[in-house]
């Protein structure tokens, strides 16, 4: 849930999800008794709060001093103008608020309307509706000296035991804490080695902003020493896990995170492949073969959706 310092209407804060919508506005910035006639409407269709119907009325977290408007499923309703230009999905919306005074026997009433709105690429929702949604990536890496060819994968799921995965329909509640792991689909001799994984919050890998919480093979000390991330695994077998928890953008409305790790697919054979980590540790990057360099592939994952607690 969004902290506002000011009283101003157009310091809203929006969530954008293909299955849900939310617009978050500073209570101070309504008069008490106004907010019950709060009404959301992107054309005539709806003049008046009496209009919403119950799932469209504003809510109010005294917590916070919140008023929080939130559309769930069917992205269509609550007024909202919807627009298909072939490639992204267009969903707009405005909040309606009437300020009056009364002086004497006359009355003036003022209104405020701020537009908002959400834009989601066509493709993620045909995704979605389809029921293609988990969130998963793939990729067939050929090896060195005729070895062959495996598959990675990368997955994230809710829960340690891997039984609940992230879907684009999911939505992570911070600082809640789910699970990635990057595995071999295959059999193979080959030990899976995170070298350093870091998130975005657009999809391209070199986009900003970026939070990196794995370096060299381990976890930045921070984020470890605060028990915000753990590597479960890395380095030790098939299959690489880490633990962490979830996260919203500073000052950016859509919080979606997307994953990237460069990983090396390490021979323990030849080389030290777990990666020595702590206060006093320093790795070994000069053990490592030419071999395995040649094994170093970046995977990408997402988006994850994340909100604050309403």
């Amino acid at each position: 849930m969004p902290e506002f310092t000011t009283c101003e209407l157009t310091d809203a804060v929006i969530f954008c999800h293909p299955r849900r919508i939310s617009t978050h506005f500073p209570k101070c910035a309504f008069e008490d008794a106004a907010i019950p006639n709060l009404f959301l409407s992107a054309d005539d269709s709806v003049t008046s709060a009496s209009d919403n119907p119950a799932n469209c009325q504003p809510f109010v977290n005294y917590d916070n001093d919140t008023v929080s408007f939130v559309i769930d499923d069917d992205l269509t309703g609550c007024g909202m103008a919807h627009e298909d230009n072939g490639t992204h999905l267009i969903f707009q919306n405005a909040l309606h608020s009437e300020h009056s005074q009364h002086i004497g026997i006359i009355e003036r009433t003022t209104e405020t309307v701020v537009d908002f709105g959400c834009v989601f690429p066509a493709n993620l929702v045909v995704s979605i509706e389809s029921g293609i949604n988990v969130i998963s990536t793939s990729v067939d890496v050929v090896l060195a000296e005729k070895r062959g060819s495996v598959t990675l994968k990368m997955d994230a799921y809710e829960d340690e035991l891997f039984e609940t995965p992230i879907t684009v329909e999911s939505v992570l509640f911070t600082p809640a804490p789910f699970y990635v792991r990057v595995w071999l689909h295959e059999n193979s001799n080959f030990a899976v080695q995170l070298d350093r994984c870091w998130a975005t919050a657009a999809q391209a890998a070199d986009s900003s902003p970026s939070f990196e919480f794995i370096t060299d093979g381990c976890g930045v000390s921070e984020q470890i020493e605060e028990d915000e991330m753990e590597i479960i695994s890395n380095g030790v077998n098939q299959i690489s896990i880490f633990r962490i928890n979830s996260f919203t953008w500073t000052d950016l409305p859509d919080s979606t995170i997307h994953l990237h790790c460069d990983i090396k697919l390490c021979d323990p054979s030849e080389e030290d492949c777990e990666p020595s980590c702590g206060p006093s540790a320093r790795r070994r990057r000069d053990t490592y073969s030419d071999d395995s360099t040649e094994h170093t592939h970046r995977m990408s994952s997402g988006p994850i959706y994340v909100q604050r607690h309403l």
